[in-house]
C-alpha cells in the first residue's frame, strides 16, 4: 500500500511548498508517528510514495499553523488530520486544498 499526497494553497492557487506532513500509525488505540516530511515546490510529498505501508489504521496530519503563519495569516485550525485504513495493493491519492479558514480533501483509492 502506498500514499500519494499533494497540497494546494487556496489563497494563492499554487502548491503549498514547505507545508509539514506527518504520518502516524495506530497501535493499541494510540497513533504513533512513523514519518515526517514536507511538500516540495510542486506541492507533492514525493518521499511518502516510497513508503510501503502494511495493513492498518493511519493518520496524515498537515501543519497549517506553521505554513500560514509564515505567510502572515492566523489559521482557524493549527492542523488538519486525515485518517484512513491501509489495505494491501491499494494506492491512496490525497489532495488537500487549504486556506486559513477551511480545507477541502479529495481522496481516491485505486489498485
Amino acid at each position: 500500500m502506498s500514499v500519494s499526497v499533494r497540497v494546494v494553497d487556496g489563497i494563492y492557487g499554487r502548491p503549498a511548498a514547505g507545508l509539514a506532513v506527518t504520518l502516524s500509525r495506530e497501535f493499541d488505540g494510540e497513533f504513533v508517528r512513523r514519518w515526517t516530511g514536507r511538500a516540495d515546490e510542486s506541492g507533492q510529498v514525493l518521499s511518502m510514495r516510497e513508503l510501503s505501508l502494511p495493513h492498518g489504521e493511519y493518520r496524515l496530519e498537515f501543519d497549517l499553523g506553521e505554513y500560514f503563519s509564515t505567510l502572515g495569516y492566523a489559521p482557524k485550525n493549527s492542523s488538519i488530520g486525515v485518517c484512513f485504513t491501509a489495505n494491501p495493493g491499494q494506492v491512496y491519492q490525497i489532495t488537500l486544498l487549504v486556506s486559513p479558514a477551511n480545507c477541502i480533501i479529495f481522496s481516491e483509492a485505486g489498485q
